[in-house]
């Protein structure tokens, strides 16, 4: 994912206004699916760095909220300035920061949590 998936994730799940103004500081990120056929369950692996721990935090708080609304029901079991976990539709999940990165983890089994 590039500056411009970014900047459409940002403007589905927030304003064309927040894209504009985050997606600039987007620096690099990595993805992957890992499949668990047995479980029939798919856990996104999800990093994302950014140009300062400012527009990190401004990230962590975007996507924290992107959860809930991508989501129809989220329950939080954890949280502090720089981390979140709990469950969503997907099953377990933990978003976290640390510095300039925002990392996630969706799709768990729900026992984690």
């Amino acid at each position: 994912m590039g500056e411009l998936e970014h900047s459409i994730l940002l403007e589905q799940y927030g304003s064309k206004e927040r894209a504009q103004e985050l997606a600039p500081h987007w620096r690099g990120s990595n993805f992957a699916l890992m499949e668990n056929k047995g479980a029939a369950r798919v856990v996104l692996l999800y990093s994302s760095e950014w140009d300062s721990e400012a527009a990190a935090r401004d990230y962590f708080a975007f996507y924290r909220e992107a959860l809930r609304k991508k989501w129809k029901t989220m329950t939080v079991a954890t949280e502090s300035e720089d981390a979140v976990t709990g469950t969503g539709d997907d099953g377990a999940f933990e978003l976290r920061r640390k510095g300039a990165v925002v990392t996630s983890v969706e799709g768990l089994p729900p026992e984690i949590h």
